[in-house]
């Protein structure tokens, strides 16, 4: 038996004149959803507003922010507000490295943007059973820089 959900025992006793009636019970194996580790260094350095220049990669670490108390392996997402899709360049990460990057469009038409405005990335741990947690990553662009 593996896994995390709701089980039926049955024990049953035997011996050399047979088996008895047995019995049933339903075990409960709950799972625990990804937790943040606000502790950890990476964390602080996360969620602060950090310096995202125009035309140039910005990586940020997130080892030890994400934990299951279940020791479940964790999968890793970022997401790119709807809003900001088009003025980033490229993005990923590494799930070995535990950091992600992504860069601001150098040469997108930015007049409609405000010269200095914030990002806000979501990075999110998701465990085998679909439970997750999300941590907010904040960068600051101003159009002057990286021109």
């Amino acid at each position: 038996m593996s896994g995390r959900g709701t089980w039926v025992v049955r024990l049953e006793g035997c011996n050399e004149a047979g088996c008895g009636r047995g019995i049933a019970r339903e075990v409960s194996f709950p799972n625990a959803a990804p937790v943040v580790n606000t502790t950890a260094t990476d964390y602080a350095e996360l969620v602060k507003a950090s310096n995202a220049p125009r035309g140039v990669m910005v990586y940020a670490h997130f080892r030890g922010v994400f934990s299951d108390p279940d020791g479940d392996a964790l999968t890793h997402s970022l997401t790119i507000p709807a809003d900001r899709a088009d003025l980033v360049e490229e993005y990923g990460f590494s799930t070995t490295e535990l950091f992600f990057g992504f860069e601001m469009d150098d040469e997108d038409d930015w007049s409609q943007v405000p010269n200095r405005f914030e990002t806000v990335v979501t990075l999110t741990a998701t465990d085998p059973y679909g439970l997750s947690a999300s941590v907010d990553a904040r960068f600051l662009t101003d159009q002057s820089w990286g021109q």
